[in-house]
């Protein structure tokens, strides 16, 4: 999973990362109410971005440091992973409007590519 995070990066597209797992009721919520809106996924389509799901089901000691390393220690965690290096951790508690919002600023700093 993290070598397509590379690839796509290293072709100046931006990464939505959703980390997420079976045994996590919020992840499931947010998913369904939130990121599985009209709203989200047409505004994935118009900026490009790639979402990708973190699946931390069962225990996996790299995507647990990887999450460390974001500053969080549990999920759900979204992130948009930019192509220079950056990135921009979102709050726990998040809308439709703002995963839209974010989104949105991140493809006006690396448009799609025409």
């Amino acid at each position: 999973g993290l070598q397509r995070l590379d690839a796509e990066l290293a072709r100046k597209r931006p990464v939505f990362m959703d980390y997420t797992a079976d045994w996590c009721a919020s992840c499931k919520t947010n998913e369904k109410v939130f990121l599985e809106t009209e709203l989200v996924r047409s505004a994935l389509t118009r900026t490009n971005i790639l979402p990708m799901k973190v699946d931390m089901t069962n225990e996996d000691e790299g995507k647990e440091a990887w999450l460390k390393k974001l500053g969080r220690n549990g999920i759900p965690a979204y992130v948009i992973m930019m192509p220079d290096g950056t990135r921009d951790l979102l709050p726990e508690m998040i809308t439709a409007e703002m995963v839209t919002g974010r989104l949105e600023a991140a493809a006006k700093r690396f448009p799609p590519a025409k």
